[in-house]
């Protein structure tokens, strides 16, 4: 302590109520009122003033004190809470809009024309590649490329009447997080388009 002189607790309970009354005025919730009374209490007993004086006004400036810094504390416990809400928010919300999109890829394809559909299926969900389709399907390797060329195309016609507006740039940008830049197996699916 440095040279203040401490209050005595007779003289403290004298103000008591008077700090209380003032917390419960500045304060909407009379329970916080109630601790930050006390808290203040407890700041004049382990730190009295330096210069003895109106008792009363210095414990009003400590209790004003006590309400600011309870204030930015439960502005910043707000913006935390917030953060961590929206960081737990995101990938739930990730997830959903990615299985949305391969929805919509899935329904788009699943509505193309034989042969167009199996070629697609057994290159993009199977992971085979053109001269594998060729063979399993037994037709030429040539066949199979116009196949996927005519199907890929039909597909981007239908999402571009279907999604976004008619906007290829609006339903393109759907894809963008399906798109892997390096993968071993099947293609995925958003290599479709």
């Amino acid at each position: 302590m440095s040279g203040a002189l401490p209050i005595e607790h007779e003289v403290l309970l004298q103000h008591t109520e008077w700090v209380r009354a003032l917390a419960r005025s500045l304060v909407s919730d009379p329970n916080m009122a109630d601790d930050l009374a006390q808290e203040a209490c407890v700041v004049a007993l382990e730190r009295p003033p330096e210069a003895r004086g109106n008792l009363r006004s210095w414990l009003a400036t400590v209790l004003r004190s006590l309400i600011r810094q309870e204030r930015r504390g439960a502005a910043r416990r707000v913006r935390r809470e917030r953060a961590v809400a929206r960081a737990e928010s995101a990938p739930a919300l990730e997830v959903v809009e990615r299985a949305s999109t391969h929805r919509m890829l899935v329904e788009a394809l699943m509505d193309l024309d034989e042969p167009f559909r199996m070629t697609l299926l057994l290159r993009y969900f199977e992971g085979l590649a053109p001269r594998e389709i060729a063979e399993r399907l037994d037709v030429p390797l040539d066949t199979v490329r116009s196949r996927l060329r005519r199907g890929l195309g039909r597909m981007r016609e239908r999402l571009d009447r279907t999604e976004s507006g008619g906007q290829r740039g609006a339903w393109m940008a759907l894809l963008a997080p399906l798109v892997e830049t390096t993968h071993a197996g099947p293609a995925p699916a958003s290599a479709l388009l």
